[in-house]
């Protein structure tokens, strides 16, 4: 059974805490956590959007590592937006992002102020996991803004610079 119930809420989901634990964005997808399974930002799209203005914008966002480019510092992280990642080997840059799916939700948070929940992968071989994989939900994060860069690799990449929101439970520590 899938909880559909907060699938489009910003903000925290009821029975979920800062700590929580996920072994699988499987798992995350059943609790209402994180929609998308193989892509990093979870959004609704405009189709879909209960705004007014009808906008696309994201829920959550998982920060798995798998880009070259991103900057985590717990606190605050330059999040890579989603594409043109080789996900099946080297996982390096290998195109130019684009300003559509989940890179242009993440920008509409910024501009209508709209938090998101932040999951990050803590690591594998993980012995409290079935899975041996682990990810924790950190909080809410709000978008304080965005850039289009040159990555490592020379391709434009989507930058934002999400910043944890205070009076949360403290992180976990790895």
């Amino acid at each position: 059974m899938v909880n559909t119930e907060y699938r489009d809420a910003c903000g925290e989901i009821p029975g979920l805490p800062v700590g929580s634990t996920f072994v699988s964005k499987t798992e995350m997808q059943c609790l209402g956590m994180h929609h998308r399974w193989l892509s990093g930002i979870s959004y609704v799209s405009s189709g879909n959007s209960p705004l007014e203005c009808q906008l696309p914008y994201a829920t959550c966002v998982c920060s798995a590592g798998g880009y070259e480019d991103d900057n985590d510092q717990g606190e605050w992280l330059w999040y890579t937006g989603e594409g043109g990642n080789d996900l099946m080997s080297s996982r390096r840059q290998m195109s130019s992002q684009c300003l559509k799916g989940g890179n242009e939700a993440l920008v509409n948070n910024i501009t209508l102020q709209l938090p998101v929940r932040l999951v990050r992968f803590v690591g594998e071989d993980v012995e409290e996991s079935y899975t041996k994989r682990l990810y924790s939900y950190d909080g809410l994060y709000n978008g304080e803004k965005w850039e289009l860069q040159a990555g490592t690799r020379g391709h434009r990449v989507f930058k934002c610079l999400l910043v944890r929101q205070q009076e949360q439970l403290q992180l976990r520590s790895c």
